[in-house]
């Protein structure tokens, strides 16, 4: 389109085409598959003994990050 001489529309035209391209293969391909709510004890013990580590991780870095802005470490 561009080479025709439609200039910026061109580019709106690219857009638009895309994302009904795209919205056409989610809709197709997305009733293949719907995720569904549950619990799985056992994966979420997994990313529990992954995460708290993690997040002890990160209390302990913003507690020293406060200390040193107020000067405390190393006096």
């Amino acid at each position: 389109m561009a080479w025709r001489g439609f200039g910026a529309w061109s580019l709106v035209a690219e857009a638009f085409v895309g994302q009904v391209a795209r919205g056409g293969v989610v809709w197709i391909f997305g009733r293949l598959w719907w995720p569904k709510p549950g619990w799985n004890r056992a994966i979420a013990s997994d990313l529990w003994q992954f995460s708290n580590k993690l997040w002890g991780n990160s209390i302990l870095n913003f507690s020293l990050i406060d200390l040193m802005i107020f000067g405390l470490v190393g006096h």
